[in-house]
């Protein structure tokens, strides 16, 4: 299609539009909004700009600041909402007409405008999600930023380094806005490689679901801010689709990135051997596949802990306090309800999808009963980010239940050597 075409259609024009102009406006809020806002509420900025004495008795800075995110992102997640119906309702209708060479150019454009639409208002939602949590006081981000904070969490760097990064690109950025700029970054991974994986088990124009099902899970996860949770779901995701697609190079490359940001990396091990053996890999490959990845885990450990010392490598003394928590839960109900959200999800992902799905997702649900271990362990069940590793297995087999025609490549995760 031509240009001239292109910008004759006014829902791609409204779409680009909007994208463009709530990319700017998320932009130069990040950089200058609190610089802003700070002025205005010192009297400092021009007159009719200047916050009134009224509500300076009445509201903070800070105050003031969650104000305007709130309203930028209810205008965002309306507007946003409005494009992603309009293209889906357009491609419908493009799709019922006769496939010329400029309706299928036009149906590009649209799928290219609702698949941005739909990535951008997803990730849009999982980061103010996140933006809305707290900060603690064993994950202080100005502690976290200069590689300060207690065991285990010193070790979970790779996010920490994006941001650090950013900071020595533009000094006058905050340490903060770095933090959450390079969890943006890995949201942004994270929907990218969840359609990809999901592609692998429906219609590629199905595919997009996955990003929705993401955001649904990956909010009620959310409590006080780190740099790694989303970090295991976007390596996890990539790694299992590597793993899928025979790519081993990429997935040894993902795996020692996923390991700079979390240890529980190692579990991949266990979920590879199980996913490739016999039927995939013979004996040899399969355990110099495992001796590959566990050296790789190996050395990155070994690094992290000679550059940054620390006396353990995780918490202890976490399985009373679990006992506790489980056989008393109904003094505390909303202490597991994060939990209880997560794993009603990963019911209906069983229920929905479990028979009708491939048997290698299937034996790569073997992570869940990993999962549930480590956290009795040395995590909290009533934490539901405790279990975000198995949120990709979970929708692959959601959407395998819920498609009219699940298909998978059979050859994908047949891996010749290492």
């Amino acid at each position: 299609m031509t240009n001239r075409g292109w910008s004759r259609d006014p829902v791609a024009v409204a779409s680009v539009g909007l994208i463009v102009l709530f990319a700017a406006a998320w932009t130069l809020y990040g950089l200058y909004g609190e610089r802003l806002v700070s002025a205005m509420y010192a009297q400092k900025a021009i007159s009719f700009l200047r916050v009134g004495a009224h509500i300076r008795a009445q509201r903070t800075i800070s105050d003031l600041l969650h104000d305007i995110e709130d309203g930028l992102v209810a205008v965002t997640a309306l507007c946003s909402g409005l494009v992603v119906f309009l293209l889906f309702r357009r491609r419908k209708m493009q799709s019922s007409t006769d496939a010329t060479p400029r309706l299928q150019s036009q149906a590009g454009i649209g799928r290219l405008l609702f698949s941005v639409s739909v990535l951008l208002s997803c990730s849009w939602c999982c980061f103010m999600a996140l933006r809305h949590g707290h900060e603690e006081p064993w994950y202080v981000i100005s502690r976290a930023m200069t590689f300060a904070v207690g065991p285990p969490y010193r070790h979970r760097v790779l996010f920490i380094l994006v941001g650090r990064l950013l900071d020595v690109l533009w000094p006058s950025l905050s340490l903060r806005f770095c933090f959450f700029t390079s969890q943006l970054f890995a949201i942004l991974l994270a929907m990218i490689f969840i359609k990809k994986w999901a592609a692998m088990f429906v219609d590629r124009d199905l595919a997009f679901v996955a990003q929705l099902l993401l955001a649904a899970m990956l909010v009620p996860t959310f409590s006080y801010w780190n740099s790694y949770d989303v970090g295991i779901v976007l390596f996890y995701t990539a790694c299992l689709w590597f793993l899928f697609k025979r790519r081993t190079v990429l997935y040894l490359v993902a795996f020692v990135l996923g390991t700079l940001n979390h240890e529980i990396m190692l579990f991949l091990v266990i979920l590879s051997a199980f996913v490739c053996y016999k039927s995939r890999m013979n004996t040899r490959a399969l355990a110099a596949f495992a001796i590959a990845q566990l050296g790789l885990y190996g050395l990155v450990r070994a690094a992290l802990f000679h550059f940054l010392p620390v006396p353990r490598a995780w918490q202890a003394g976490k399985v009373w306090f679990n006992f506790e928590t489980l056989f008393h839960f109904y003094e505390r109900p909303r202490f597991l309800a994060r939990t209880a959200i997560t794993m009603l999800w990963f019911l209906a992902a069983g229920c929905l999808g479990f028979r009708r799905a491939p048997q290698d997702l299937r034996r790569a649900t073997i992570l869940l009963p990993l999962l549930l271990g480590s956290t009795v362990l040395v995590g909290q069940i009533n934490e539901a980010r405790q279990f975000v590793a198995f949120i990709p297995i979970a929708i692959g087999l959601i959407l395998c239940g819920s498609a009219r025609r699940a298909r998978v490549d059979h050859n994908a995760i047949t891996v010749n050597g290492v």
